[in-house]
């Protein structure tokens, strides 16, 4: 359930709002011995009570927001009985944008004013990380804006609007508990803001590799974050092992169905791993491959990258298995002892390469998901 997940809720000060509202500002003013001046102004008190009593409401799903590339970030949240995520939208495109509202409203999320007390639940939940725009950066700047507390004037406080416009754009969506989204966490809403939002992932990802990507996203039980570091790395070779390691996570597979069918039980094979399991990874990646239909395997598009091309006439599916095992060994190593000549890899194939295994996880983990979920583990008779 996701109260379980719910960070929780440590006392919070007017005093620590207050700091992680202005302390970027007077940090970059070099004034911080302004800080216990600042403030923001009294609301209106039809405003004032509504506020106050939501901000105590107010919890953090988990306690770190997921990155997301452009120096933005995902933090979901929930005021107990609806859910909400916000995300950083400073410099998006009109297009990236449009792409964002329409995108959120096919996953049953609405935009919603970003008020009072939400913003200061994000700066002091996301503090360091929610930061303030590019134009406040410099020392003159940032002085200006706290002048407003000089001796001259009767300083009441801050507006909230004036506030808000210190730092980068936030959009806050609620999230309808029809959603898929619901339920879920700051990396699988990351990975579906990547997905839709080219400017929110590498641009190694193109949308030929979302294509798959999402059909693996949408796996139950996934490892999330493994998606997350492939959707914002820079580098082939990083993407490539990101997916490899959904492979090699399932090396126990042949070895556990043969085991169970021998003694006849109806653990899953994950519960079986845990138990009696030593790793042999190239005979079983060999009979992993070995496991998946020709069509799966052995593709056109495979057998058009140079170092796949002579593998056709080899026949054997675990050959392609190899040659996956050695481009990992390779990636991880930037050597294999087991051949002299690197095998050479250009972006085009990268792509095809990292399209192709994620194919072959997508099988295994819908075709097996009973051997591969922790779910069966603890369900077994003795």
């Amino acid at each position: 359930m996701l109260a379980s997940k719910l960070k929780t809720m440590v006392s919070i000060s007017q005093k620590d709002y207050m700091k992680a509202i202005f302390g970027p500002l007077c940090e970059v003013a070099g004034r911080n011995d302004l800080l216990p001046k600042l403030k923001t102004a009294p609301l209106p008190k039809e405003r004032s009570k509504g506020q106050y009593t939501l901000l105590k409401c107010l919890r953090a799903v988990e306690a770190e927001p997921a990155l997301l590339l452009g120096d933005s970030f995902v933090f979901m949240f929930t005021d107990g009985v609806k859910e909400y995520f916000c995300v950083q939208i400073e410099g998006l495109s009109d297009r990236a944008r449009n792409v964002l509202s329409e995108s959120m409203q096919r996953n049953f999320c609405h935009e919603v004013l970003l008020d009072e007390a939400v913003f200061m639940f994000i700066a002091v939940n996301v503090r360091g990380i929610n930061r303030i725009r590019s134009e406040y950066m410099a020392t003159a700047a940032a002085e200006n804006e706290l002048d407003i507390i000089g001796d001259d004037v009767q300083y009441v406080g801050h507006e909230f609007y004036h506030v808000v416009e210190l730092f980068k754009e936030i959009a806050v969506f609620e999230i309808d508990k029809n959603s898929l989204l619901s339920g879920s966490n700051n990396t699988f809403m990351a990975n579906c803001l990547c997905m839709e939002i080219s400017e929110y992932r590498s641009t190694k990802i193109s949308a030929s590799i979302i294509g798959v990507m999402r059909d693996l996203w949408r796996i139950k039980n996934i490892d999330q974050e493994r998606i997350h570091m492939a959707l914002t790395s820079s580098h082939w070779s990083h993407i490539f092992l990101e997916m490899y390691k959904f492979i090699e996570a399932a090396f126990y597979l042949p070895w556990m169905i043969a085991l169970k069918e021998m003694i006849n039980v109806e653990a899953g094979g994950l519960f079986l791993f845990q138990k009696c399991w030593n790793a042999k990874e190239i005979e079983s990646i060999c009979k992993l491959f070995e496991m998946i239909p020709d069509e799966i395997v052995r593709t056109k598009s495979i057998l058009t990258v140079k170092c796949f091309k002579e593998l056709d006439a080899e026949g054997g599916r675990s050959a392609f298995g190899r040659r996956v095992y050695r481009i990992r060994n390779q990636s991880v190593h930037r050597f294999d002892r087991d051949y002299n000549e690197t095998l050479s890899i250009d972006g085009s194939e990268w792509e095809i390469i990292i399209k192709y295994v994620i194919d072959i996880v997508i099988h295994l983990y819908e075709k097996y998901a009973h051997e591969l979920s922790c779910d069966v583990a603890n369900n077994v008779e003795a």
